[in-house]
């Protein structure tokens, strides 16, 4: 998701880690991102406070989304392990 930088105007996005996605895969990477601060290409870091109200907004909202997407996500393999046992 790219939101507009406060400084320069270019597109920022989540950081992500190859650590957590290999340590726990989807649900491990989601979590990371949800709860990783965000960069810009030309900028670096940036954060959160930076940003206008409305877009910490939609970052707020996407990231209970992630964390909600991570939490369906994890029950449906236990339950999907659960049904082939």
């Amino acid at each position: 998701m790219a939101y507009p930088c406060p400084k320069c105007g270019g597109p920022t996005g989540r950081k992500s880690s190859s650590t957590a996605q290999a340590a726990g895969g989807l649900v491990g990477a989601l979590l990371y991102m949800a709860f990783t601060g965000f960069s810009c290409v030309k900028c670096g870091a940036i954060e959160r406070a930076s940003f206008s109200p409305e877009v910490r907004s939609k970052m707020l909202l996407n990231s209970v989304l992630m964390i909600v997407g991570a939490i369906v996500l994890l029950i449906a393999v236990i339950a999907l392990i659960a049904a082939t046992s």
